[in-house]
């Protein structure tokens, strides 16, 4: 063999070895490749439901079953405190703002009533009003954030014209219900915050006040009443949550008179020369006749 050979025979036998080497290193990469592929594919096949964010949610708004979604994510992606149950998150308030597809997460989330410094502006539903109203401080003391209220309206109806020219003519006292089941935000700078925190306490001199939800509708009449009377709000039971509301009838003199005494007799046509008087001995009521002359 001429020796001018020798080196090219061994660059050959070296460069088979390095393809040899080469395609068993890339036999054991496309093998780890496999088992990394199956172990992702097992981790994607177990999956679960959690409840996510239709669109995007701001943070202090109370969050809204149609605002919620259900997506199924796998295993390993999901988050400490998710939650596969929309009941559970319905009514809470973001602390944070929420990103559209984002998990809801129930450690970034807070009741209404535990907000520390939460406004007012907050705590009122969508499409409501907040509107304050003046009550006594008994009803102050007993009304509490939440709680649902009917609002009473008293006030003075002319009842007749006047008797004579440049006379005022007579009133009658009159009470009506306006609105039922009307939510409470606020009882005086209360706002629900934790019994941690109790608000201070408002002074006996300090006018004491209910703040209610209302449509901006009812609000413009409420604001009216007020100027021109009395309002007044009446408790109402928390069972009474879906029940209809009632016909109430407006609250007068008569009104109150035939509801303990019974509907009044006709009084009589007196004769001539004579007139009727009525007398009222207790709650008994008796019309005597007497000579006119």
């Amino acid at each position: 063999m001429n020796k001018r050979f020798i080196p090219f025979i061994f660059a050959g036998v070296l460069g088979f070895a390095a393809v040899i080497m080469l395609q068993h290193y890339l036999q054991l990469q496309r093998k780890k490749l496999d088992a990394d592929r199956k172990k992702l594919l097992a981790q994607f096949q177990d999956q679960m439901e959690v409840v996510v964010a239709k669109a995007d949610l701001p943070d202090g708004k109370p969050i809204d079953l149609k605002n919620l979604d259900r997506r199924s994510i796998p295993s390993k992606f999901i988050q400490p405190y998710a939650t596969s149950d929309a009941r559970e998150v319905v009514g809470l308030v973001p602390i944070a703002p929420i990103a559209a597809g984002e998990q809801i997460l129930r450690n970034k989330l807070k009741r209404s009533n535990e907000l520390t410094g939460s406004t007012l502006s907050a705590l009122t539903p969508e499409g409501k009003r907040a509107v304050i109203v003046p009550v006594d401080p008994i009803t102050a003391s007993f009304v509490q954030p939440g709680d649902k209220v009917d609002l009473l309206w008293s006030f003075k109806l002319a009842s007749g014209p006047p008797k004579a020219a440049g006379q005022k003519a007579p009133e009658e006292a009159v009470l009506l219900t306006l609105f039922q089941g009307v939510q409470v935000l606020a009882v005086n700078t209360n706002m629900g915050r934790p019994s941690s925190q109790p608000p201070a306490a408002t002074p006996s001199n300090v006018p004491q006040t209910v703040t209610l939800a209302l449509s901006p509708n009812e609000a413009s009449l409420v604001v009216f009443a007020q100027e021109q009377g009395r309002l007044q709000v009446s408790l109402r039971s928390t069972r009474d949550a879906n029940k209809q509301q009632e016909a109430v009838q407006p609250a007068t003199v008569d009104a109150l008179m035939q509801a303990v005494m019974g509907p009044q007799q006709p009084v009589p046509e007196a004769p001539k020369n004579t007139k009727t008087v009525e007398l009222y001995r207790g709650l008994q009521r008796e019309v005597v006749t007497v000579d006119a002359q």
